[in-house]
């Protein structure tokens, strides 16, 4: 797990200069506007020439909020491309026309990380505007500090299960 440390700074590190600027919507503001949230497995992805976008199919791991078979389709933009094999979390609005998932505005995809061969999926997506719990739980993990002006990562890092129980949480509460 140590030597996973360099490794995923340095990712971190990438994907927050590489990250696109989006109009600011927190992973709270996502939760209440998603039809569906998934942890899914990316297993193929196709061009879709008549609409120029790529359509995703997935294995859903983990349903959320919503209703999903357990294979779907998304529909998939050029600013958040999906890996082959990738576990991401996803936030969808309603299905389009040809009945593909369609992904909310913004930052719809939560990336995610394996520490190491058999450790835990870690989320690498900042998580803002709501609590982040310790799986199972109601231990919150430290709220991240703003570094420059912008958030850093909930410490420690929050696993898929983490988040996933926070989501759900959040979800109990009125809105």
């Amino acid at each position: 797990m140590r030597q996973a440390a360099p490794l995923l700074s340095a990712y971190l590190a990438l994907t927050a200069i590489a990250a696109p600027a989006y109009a600011e919507q927190t992973t709270a503001d996502l939760v209440k506007a998603a039809d569906r949230i998934v942890v899914a497995k990316c297993l193929r992805a196709k061009e879709d020439t008549e609409v120029i976008a790529a359509i995703g199919e997935f294995q859903t791991v983990e349903l959320v909020k919503g209703n999903l078979p357990q294979a779907f389709t998304a529909r998939l933009t050029d600013d958040q491309p999906i890996d082959l094999g990738e576990e991401v979390i996803l936030f969808l609005g309603p299905n389009d026309e040809q009945g593909n998932a369609t992904p909310l505005p913004g930052e719809w995809v939560y990336r995610t990380l394996q520490l190491a061969d058999a450790g835990p999926y870690v989320v690498t997506t900042n998580v803002t505007g709501m609590k982040v719990f310790r799986a199972g739980t109601l231990t919150e993990l430290a709220p991240p500090d703003p570094v420059d002006g912008r958030q850093v990562l909930v410490q420690p890092i929050p696993s898929v299960d983490d988040l996933v129980h926070s989501i759900r949480q959040f979800l109990k509460q009125p809105q």
